[in-house]
Order: structure tokens, then sequence, then C-alpha cells
């Protein structure tokens, strides 16, 4: 192909980069979904302490030690 098809053929190309209506399913996206449940059962495994509500903030990790009696 020459040069001057493929600049001819692409003038006329539409893509869509971002579909907002979509929910994400990028290359990253599905391997970060056990991450959370992972990391919560870390902390399960450590202090015994379920925690069940994300995102996981420091003040939330307090509360949930505090309401356990463990902090």
């Amino acid at each position: 192909m020459s040069g001057n098809l493929i600049q001819g053929l692409s003038r006329g190309l539409s893509v869509s980069i971002q579909r907002t209506d979509l929910p994400s399913t990028g290359s990253g996206e599905p391997v970060n979904a056990p991450v959370a449940a992972a990391v919560a059962n870390a902390f399960f495994d450590a202090t015994g302490v379920r925690i069940r509500r994300a995102p996981m903030t420091p003040a939330r990790v307090r509360a949930v030690l505090k309401a356990a009696s463990v902090a």
C-alpha cells in the first residue's frame, strides 16, 4: 500500500476512544477488581476484624477496629 492510500483511508475513519456510557474494560481494570478483597482478607487475617465497606480509609479502619474493641 502506498502512503497516499493509507492517508486517504484514515481521513474517512472515525475512532471513538472514550466511551463514558460503558464501564471501563481496559487491560488493567479486571485485574484491579480482586485487590480490595485481597487487602480486606489480609486485614482480617492480621486483626480478626472484617472490613465490609470500601474504600478502606484510615478513618474507617480505625472505626472498625474501635467498634470491635481491638484498637
